[in-house]
C-alpha cells in the first residue's frame, strides 16, 4: 500500500512517496517477482537461502518498488532497479532521465521504503517492539540518551527502541548505515508532540530532523533535512500492522539487513 506523503522544501514540494508491505501479502509478492524485479535483483534473491531475509528482501523490494512507481511517476516498474552500493546502501537505476533517492527497512512482517528526488537525502527505519530484547539496545545508546530515556512518558524499553529507530533511519540518510560509531549518531532532544509522536535533533548532524511514530508495537522512523517540512500520517499502517506483529519470527535490531 502507498500512502500520501509530502514534503516541502523553499515553499516548493518536493517529489516523494511512502509505501509499505506485510506477511499477509507475501503468497502473492512472491508469485509476481517478475512483475516488479528487474533482473539483477532477481539474482541477488536467488542467493537469499534463509526463508527470513527473502521475505524481508521481498516486503523490502517491493516496498521500494511501489514507492518508486509513484515518486517517478512510471509505470514500468521492471526498468527501474535497487541495487546495492559499496556501504549495502540502496542504490535506484533507471533508463529514465529522473531518478530518485530510496530508503527501506523490514521488521517483524512488514516492509516500508520512501522515495524523493535524486539529491534530496531521506532516512527510514521501523522496529517492531520487543521488550525481551530492548536491553540490547542499551549499549547502543550514549550517556545523553539514556537521560532522555529517563525522562521519556513512554517505558525505558520502548523509548530505546524509538531512539534506536531514528539513529538507523539517519544512518541511511548519510548512506553510511551503522559502519559509523553509535556515538555519532547521538540524539541532542527528542520531543513528544503526542503520545504517540515525537521529533528529534541530532548532536553531530544539525542540518537533520526526525519525525517518529508508534502504530500498534510498531516504531516507524523518517530523517529529512532540517528545513523541509512534511506531512505525513501512518494511521491506517495500523490493521496491516496489528495482523503482521503476529507472523513472522523477529530478528535483532543488528541482525536486519542493511538497508
Amino acid at each position: 500500500m502507498t500512502l500520501p506523503l509530502e514534503l516541502i522544501r523553499d515553499g516548493q514540494p518536493v517529489d516523494a512517496s511512502f509505501a509499505a508491505a506485510f506477511e499477509q501479502e507475501l503468497p502473492a509478492i512472491s508469485s509476481s517477482i517478475d512483475s516488479f524485479l528487474g533482473p539483477a535483483e532477481r539474482a541477488y534473491l536467488e542467493t537469499l537461502q534463509f526463508p527470513l531475509r527473502r521475505n524481508h528482501y521481498l516486503l523490502g523490494r517491493y516496498a521500494a518498488k511501489q514507492a518508486l512507481r509513484a515518486c517517478l511517476k512510471t509505470p514500468d516498474i521492471l526498468e527501474v532497479e535497487v541495487l546495492k552500493g559499496v556501504f549495502e546502501q540502496p542504490v535506484v537505476l533507471t533508463p529514465l532521465k529522473v531518478t530518485a533517492e530510496i530508503s527501506i527497512a523490514h521488521s517483524k512482517g512488514v516492509g516500508v521504503a520512501v522515495a524523493c528526488r535524486a539529491g534530496h537525502p531521506i532516512g527510514i527505519d521501523v522496529e517492531w517492539l520487543d521488550n525481551g530484547k530492548a536491553e540490547f539496545l542499551a549499549s547502543c545508546l550514549s550517556a545523553q540518551e539514556e537521560k532522555l530515556v529517563a525522562q521519556s512518558a513512554q517505558s525505558a524499553p520502548a523509548t530505546r527502541y524509538l531512539i534506536w529507530t531514528i539513529k538507523e533511519a539517519l544512518s541511511k540518510a548519510l548512506r553510511c548505515g551503522l559502519m559509523t560509531p553509535f556515538e555519532i549518531l547521538e540524539i541532542s532532544t527528542l520531543l513528544g508532540l503526542s503520545p504517540k509522536s515525537w521529533t528529534a535533533q541530532f548532536r553531530n548532524f544539525a542540518q537533520y530532523k526526525a519525525h517518529s511514530w508508534l502504530i500498534d508495537r510498531y516504531f516507524l522512523s523518517l530523517v529529512i533535512p532540517k528545513n523541509t517540512e512534511v506531512v505525513f500520517s501512518p494511521a491506517a499502517l495500523l490493521p496491516h500492522l496489528a495482523a503482521a506483529s503476529g507472523t513472522l519470527d523477529q530478528v535483532r535490531p543488528s541482525d536486519s539487513e542493511p538497508e
